[in-house]
């Protein structure tokens, strides 16, 4: 803004600069989300092991590093999601209007984050009693699209040149490659190849058992989590790009999961909290290194 009134000449350079500035802030408050979200669900030690493996992960790290859209989405996300349990903890309305503004904000970050809706309906509806269902969705949708204009103001004078750039991101994501007849199909390559890789194996392997264990200890509080996991995952096994940064929504989810995992073996007593914090320091030193690599 200081840049268009001629205060602050920009080249770019420093915009460049400012862009990684934006993203490595994003990635410092998507830790600190993942942290609150993590004590909002679970409890304080699976929060900070969340918090600490997500840091590590080399598809979180190396993403933060680049000049795009992905690591700021995620921390928009994450804020919806943490203003969502919140809305399901107390009821409180002033939650209702900041997981509309938080999500419209999220989809004009980046239009794959529209897969949050589901989820942020959900928590609507899991809402206590006190928030009418009938009026608080459609407060939800306005403030959802206020907060996307806020970002996005380009769509109102220009709705049609929003619609075409829609179809071709879309032609994109569905264009054939060479390639993709031996990688199979883009939900495979996506789970076998590219979200290893993200996450290392160690971690990916121990996210499906930790999904399960946080399913089960958490019950019907995790059916946000699960709506954006279901909608992200079929937007991505429709895309044909197959690139790692698609994968950062899921990767606070995957580490939220392995805490909750290994924080269900300490509580199995002694011998299953040295186990835990072992498997915690070996996991988390294996990806840095990794990451560093």
């Amino acid at each position: 803004i200081l840049s268009l009134h001629g205060a602050i000449p920009l080249d770019d350079a420093k915009l460049l600069l400012i862009g990684r500035l934006v993203v490595w802030l994003s990635a410092m408050g998507a830790l600190t989300c993942l942290y609150l979200l993590g004590r909002e669900i679970v409890d304080e030690w699976t929060a900070r092991l969340a918090a600490i493996l997500l840091a590590v992960l080399p598809g979180f790290v190396i993403n933060s590093h680049y000049f795009k859209t992905d690591i700021p989405m995620a921390f928009w996300l994450l804020a919806a999601l943490l203003a969502g349990y919140r809305l399901m903890a107390t009821g409180r309305m002033g939650y209702l209007y900041a997981l509309g503004l938080l999500t419209g904000y999220a989809i004009s970050t980046k239009y794959s984050a529209a897969t949050a809706i589901p989820a942020a309906l959900l928590c609507v509806v899991m809402a206590p009693r006190q928030v009418r269902k009938i009026r608080a969705i459609p407060i939800f949708g306005v403030c959802v699209a206020a907060a996307f204009l806020i970002g996005t103001p380009r769509v109102l004078p220009n709705p049609r040149e929003f619609l075409d750039t829609l179809h071709w991101v879309a032609g994109i994501g569905r264009a054939a490659y060479p390639s993709t007849f031996a990688r199979g199909p883009a939900w495979r390559d996506y789970l076998i190849r590219i979200a290893p890789l993200s996450t290392t194996l160690p971690i990916w392997l121990a996210a499906g058992p930790g999904m399960v264990v946080l399913t089960v200890r958490r019950g019907r509080a995790l059916l946000p989590i699960w709506a954006l996991l279901a909608a992200y995952w079929f937007l991505v096994s429709e895309d044909n790009t197959r690139l790692m940064r698609y994968m950062v929504p899921l990767l606070p989810v995957t580490a939220l999961a392995v805490a909750g995992l290994l924080n269900e073996l300490r509580r199995t007593g002694a011998a299953g909290g040295v186990a835990a914090v072992s498997a915690a320091g070996l996991m988390a030193g294996y990806a840095f290194l990794f990451t560093a690599s």
